[in-house]
């Protein structure tokens, strides 16, 4: 029974490392352009002239306008107010959630299991 529990708590604690760090999301250093997000179908951060950050699942065009889709919502973007457009880097993305997971939750299975 106490093993059980032993690697039951280990399981735990893996599964909430993992949670944690699952959204971990790289964005490409370099600006991009509305054509290339809308292009791409994938997520984008807008920075704003105002200092804002806007991130968004991602972009199309309808009528010359150019239009971001949030969680539910489809919102319009105001072109005029675009500093900086970065896509997100889905293969970088990836690799440091693999890595910044067994990395983060190494520590606390050697605690566990060596307890």
């Amino acid at each position: 029974m106490k093993t059980f529990k032993k690697q039951s708590r280990c399981f735990s604690v893996f599964l909430m490392v993992l949670f944690l760090f699952h959204s971990c999301s790289v964005y490409t250093p370099e600006s991009s352009t509305l054509d290339e997000a809308t292009t791409s179908n994938r997520r984008v951060k807008i920075h704003t002239k105002e200092g804002k950050r806007l991130r968004y699942k991602r972009i199309f065009k309808k009528e010359g306008l150019y239009y971001g889709i949030k969680m539910k919502d489809t919102i319009q973007i105001d072109t005029q107010n675009i500093e900086r457009l970065r896509l997100k880097n889905n293969a970088l993305s990836a690799i440091y959630t693999v890595l910044v997971s067994i990395v983060g939750s190494f520590p606390f299975l050697v605690y566990i299991l060596w307890r």
